[in-house]
C-alpha cells in the first residue's frame, strides 16, 4: 500500500506539472514510470540539499536555527555523559529519567537514530522526484521518439527462432491437460483423487501452476517486445500461437484457483490465501484481456492498467481481516469447518472482533467460547499498546463489546 500510494503520488505530480511523456493513457505509461521512478529522482537527488542551502543563504533567522541545531547535535555525546553522571549522583533524578525514558520509549534510541539517518536518502529520493517535476529538471531524458526508436531496435529475434519454442511449449501443455485431465479438474467437483488429503491435493501443483502462469506472461511479453517484425504489424502465425498460449494459461489459472478454493473450503481463510486468490484472479483477467486482444487487436494497455489499479484499490479498501474472520466463524457455525483458528484472529486488526464476539455468544462448545474470550482479552491487551488500531472501526467494536448478548 505504501509503495502504491507513493507511486500514485508521483504519477499525480507528473500529470499535474505536465512532465509526462504522453498526455494520454497509452503503452508509453511504462516509460513514464521508468522516468519518474529512476531517472528524475536520481538526477535531482541533491536537490534537497541545494534547496536547504538556498533557504538559509540570505535569511538570518534560518541560519541561526541551523547553527542551533548543529550545536545541539555536536553536544549530544557530552550531554549524554553529563546526564549519566547526574543519574548516578541523585536517586530522584534517576527516577525522573527512568519515567522520561519510559514515556518517550527512549530504549529504542538506537533504532531512532538508524531511522533518522536511513530516512535521509529516502527524503532525497522523494524530494528529488517532486522537485524535478515542479522545476522540470531532467524530465525529458526519455521522449516518445526515443522510446519508439528503442522499441523498434528491440525487434531483433527472427520469427522462426520464436515459432519453434512456442510450438514445443504448446505441445507440452496439450499433453499435460490430456494426460492429467481427470486429476486436475476433480477440484471443480470437490472430489479428491485417491490417496490425497485436501492439503496435499491443493498444495501439490498449485504453486507450480502459479509459476507456470507467470512464466507464460513473461514469455508473451518477451515475444512481443523482441521478435523481428514491422513497427505496427504482429504476424498472424505468431498471434495465433500466443493466443493459444494465453487460452491455455487461462485454463491453468482456473485450475489453480479451484484447488485453492477447495483448500479454503476445508481449512478456512487466511491473509495469505486471500492475497493468493487476489493475485490469481488478477492474472486471470489479464490473460482474458490478452486473449481478446489476440482475437481482435485494440489498445490493450489502457484496460490492463485500469484493471490492475482497480484490483489494487479493491484489495486495499476492502475489510480483509473482517472478511476472513466472518467467513471462518460462519463456516464453523454451519459445520463446514472443524475449528476456528482463534490464535490467528487474535493478532489481526480490530475488524475480527465482531466475529469473535459472535463466536463467544453463539457457540455451544465451552472450549471454543473459552478460546474466543481469550482471543478477545489478549487482542484488547495488544491494542492498548498501539495507537495504530485506534480508528472508527475500533470505536464501533468497542461499543459492541460493551453490550454483549450474554455473559
Amino acid at each position: 500500500l505504501l509503495l502504491f500510494e507513493f507511486g500514485a503520488c508521483l504519477v499525480w505530480v507528473m500529470y499535474s506539472t505536465g512532465t509526462s511523456i504522453s498526455q494520454k493513457l497509452s503503452g508509453f505509461i511504462l516509460w513514464d514510470f521508468i522516468n519518474q521512478f529512476f531517472v528524475v529522482p536520481f538526477k535531482n537527488f541533491t536537490g534537497l540539499f541545494a534547496c536547504v542551502k538556498w533557504g538559509i543563504r540570505d535569511r538570518k533567522g534560518s541560519r541561526t536555527f541551523l547553527f542551533v541545531v548543529i550545536g545541539i547535535a555536536v553536544s549530544i555525546p557530552l550531554l549524554a555523559i553529563v546526564i549519566s553522571l547526574l543519574i548516578s549522583a541523585d536517586v530522584a533524578f534517576s527516577r525522573f529519567m527512568e519515567r522520561m525514558i519510559e514515556l518517550l520509549n527512549l530504549e529504542r534510541i538506537g533504532m531512532y537514530i538508524l531511522e533518522l539517518f536511513g530516512g535521509i536518502p529516502v527524503a532525497c529520493y522523494m524530494f528529488g522526484a517532486i522537485y524535478g517535476d515542479t522545476r522540470k529538471r531532467h524530465t525529458r531524458q526519455i521522449t516518445i521518439e526515443g522510446a519508439s526508436a528503442s522499441l523498434a531496435r528491440s525487434h531483433r529475434i527472427p520469427q522462426p527462432a520464436v515459432y519453434g519454442p512456442l510450438m514445443v511449449f504448446l505441445i507440452v501443455y496439450f499433453c499435460f491437460f490430456i494426460s492429467m485431465g481427470p486429476y486436475l479438474f476433480s477440484a471443480f467437483t470437490g472430489d479428491l483423487p485417491d490417496a490425497f488429503s485436501y492439503a496435499d491435493y491443493a498444495r501439490r501443483g498449485f504453486f507450480e501452476l502459479c509459476a507456470v502462469s507467470a512464466i507464460n506472461l513473461g514469455m508473451m511479453a518477451f515475444v512481443y517486445a523482441l521478435t523481428k517484425r514491422a513497427e505496427k504489424e504482429y504476424p498472424k502465425l505468431l498471434r495465433t500461437l500466443t493466443s493459444i498460449l494465453s487460452l491455455l494459461t487461462t485454463l491453468l489459472i482456473v485450475t489453480a484457483m479451484s484447488k485453492m478454493l477447495l483448500y479454503i473450503g476445508a481449512f478456512g481463510l487466511t491473509r495469505l490465501r486471500v492475497y493468493t486468490l487476489w493475485f490469481m484472479a488478477l492474472l486471470l483477467v489479464i490473460f482474458i484481456v490478452l486473449f481478446i486482444w489476440h482475437m481482435k487487436p485494440f489498445n490493450a494497455g489502457k484496460p490492463l492498467l485500469l484493471i490492475s489499479v482497480g484490483f489494487i484499490l479493491a484489495l486495499f479498501l476492502s475489510n480483509t481481516d473482517g472478511i476472513i474472520a466472518r467467513y471462518n466463524v460462519t463456516q464453523y457455525e454451519n459445520g463446514y469447518l472443524e475449528e476456528v483458528d482463534t490464535d490467528m484472529l487474535m493478532y489481526m486488526s480490530d475488524a475480527v472482533l465482531p466475529s469473535l464476539y459472535d463466536l463467544r455468544d453463539d457457540t455451544d462448545d465451552s472450549s471454543v467460547r473459552k478460546d474466543a474470550l481469550r482471543a478477545i482479552y489478549l487482542h484488547d491487551r495488544i491494542d492498548e499498546k498501539s495507537f495504530v488500531n485506534r480508528n472508527l472501526q475500533s470505536a464501533l467494536v468497542r461499543e459492541k463489546s460493551a453490550t454483549p448478548k450474554s455473559a
